[in-house]
């Protein structure tokens, strides 16, 4: 073999040992991170109590300020931060569910994390409550872990439209694994902000604030209902219900 072939194969055989030592710890750091990510999600998951928050696009009216969603971002942010124990996690729903992991590496509740809810994380157009309560019970049980989550709040500006579970159904669900939902209502009835118009004046909408839904299931699971109208209200009743049993 001439000096010209040996380099060359030698060469060859490096960048072949090189790419296959890379697809080796790529599959490996792969399955670290899968691992973590599960882990991450285990520990999650084994929170005592869950907030359910809808981010619909009826949470962008603004009959609170700056609007619905917002108003209660800053609000969480405020409770949760402040907070000494790993023990509120956090489901969003719109039209679909999705499970929010609100924990970074050096905080129990990241600040960017809440600041970074958006309408935008969920497609899906409406109300599925029922759904989320499913959700999170059906996550909780698939990972065998039992007995630990003892209260869901919901929070949102009007009853089920969208998803497949009832809140009849949501609520058996809860009373078989002994959870209580307690629920909080935002929004107001009559005419309210949406948006301004082309020279600045706020548009007005007439909007219906509806609560059956969210006081039915509070009431089926021995939970409790509030209708909140300030940071104040909010803050209180998030306070009230960290404390209950």
């Amino acid at each position: 073999m001439t000096k010209t072939l040996l380099i060359a194969f030698l060469i060859g055989s490096f960048l072949n040992l090189h790419s296959q030592n890379t697809e080796a710890l790529l599959r490996e750091e792969q399955r670290t991170d899968s691992t973590k990510m599960a882990n991450e999600m285990l520990v999650y998951l084994s929170r005592e109590s869950f907030i359910l928050l809808d981010v619909s696009q009826s949470m962008v009216i603004q009959d609170y300020e700056p609007d619905r969603l917002n108003f209660v971002k800053n609000t969480l942010e405020d409770f949760l931060t402040r907070r000494k124990q790993c023990d509120f996690g956090l489901v969003l729903f719109a039209g679909e569910v999705l499970n929010y992991n609100i924990s970074n590496e050096d905080s129990c509740y990241s600040i960017s994390k809440i600041r970074g809810i958006d309408f935008s994380l969920i497609e899906a157009r409406g109300t599925a409550i029922g759904d989320a309560v499913w959700s999170i019970i059906e996550s909780v049980k698939v990972l065998g872990i039992k007995g630990k989550l003892k209260k869901l709040i919901i929070i949102s500006d009007g009853d089920i439209t969208a998803g497949v579970t009832s809140a009849t159904m949501a609520t058996k669900m809860a009373n078989y694994h002994h959870i209580k939902i307690h629920s909080i209502g935002i929004g107001q009835s009559g005419l309210v902000k949406l948006g301004k118009d082309i020279n600045g004046n706020a548009i007005l909408i007439e909007d219906i604030f509806t609560d059956k839904n969210l006081k039915e299931m509070a009431l089926r699971t021995g939970g409790k209902y509030y209708w909140v109208k300030t940071k104040q209200d909010l803050l209180d009743a998030l306070k009230e219900i960290s404390l209950m049993p």
